[in-house]
């Protein structure tokens, strides 16, 4: 699910616009959409412009939210199609979760700015090293970063992962959260999602394409 963190530096964003922006994304994880993500993005494209019109109509032009960085759909769409930075995380953002999506995982979260003065799309920004890869299923070492942009692969669908094998999520959770505050404490920022590979693109922020 994404979650809805109604911020705009120091002015409240009215719920009902993040709704607008955001249901789509929600509504997949929730209700288990499996159709193919060209599709799903297509059916997010519409209400994601109206939002993004409404907000800039009420003075609104960057958007916080946050999301689990283990739902590669939910990262595509956010970083890939949105174009917006992930720039901060929470190991356990909101303490123990007891829905029935969540419960007895960590609630770990990503927090996303999206520039809504930016047309939204995707970056250029090719990876040159890695932190974290994937073996077989399960998650590789974590190394630091060396290269000003690098990668991190997350599983591919971690809410059937989970439901599967609860142990090997436990350890994907653990892992990823390393790698992305390794790359965050070095000054990089999330600024893409390669779906084909299931990994985040981060980079320094010097190396981000307006």
């Amino acid at each position: 699910m994404t979650d809805h963190c109604r911020e705009r530096d120091d002015l409240e964003v009215e719920s009902a616009v993040i709704e607008v922006l955001f249901r789509r994304a929600g509504d997949e994880q929730q209700t288990g959409n499996h159709a193919e993500p060209e599709a799903r993005d297509a059916e997010a494209q519409q209400p994601m412009q109206v939002g993004r019109a409404q907000a800039l109509e009420q003075g609104i032009d960057l958007v916080r939210w946050t999301f689990d960085p283990l739902v590669a759909r939910n990262a595509y769409f956010n970083l890939h199609k949105l174009g917006a930075i992930a720039d901060r995380f929470g190991r356990d953002f909101y303490g123990p979760m007891t829905d029935a999506i969540n419960q007895g995982d960590r609630s770990d979260r990503f927090t996303v700015r999206w520039d809504l003065l930016r047309e939204p799309g995707p970056r250029d920004v090719p990876a040159s090293g890695w932190v974290l890869r994937a073996e077989g299923e399960a998650p590789g070492e974590v190394v630091a970063p060396t290269t000003d942009v690098v990668s991190l692969e997350v599983p591919r669908d971690y809410p059937e992962l989970r439901d599967r094998d609860r142990d090997l999520a436990s350890r994907w959770r653990d892992a990823s959260a390393s790698a992305i505050e390794a790359c965050l404490a070095t000054g990089m920022v999330a600024v893409g999602f390669d779906l084909e590979r299931s990994a985040y693109v981060l980079a320094r922020r010097e190396a981000v394409p307006a």
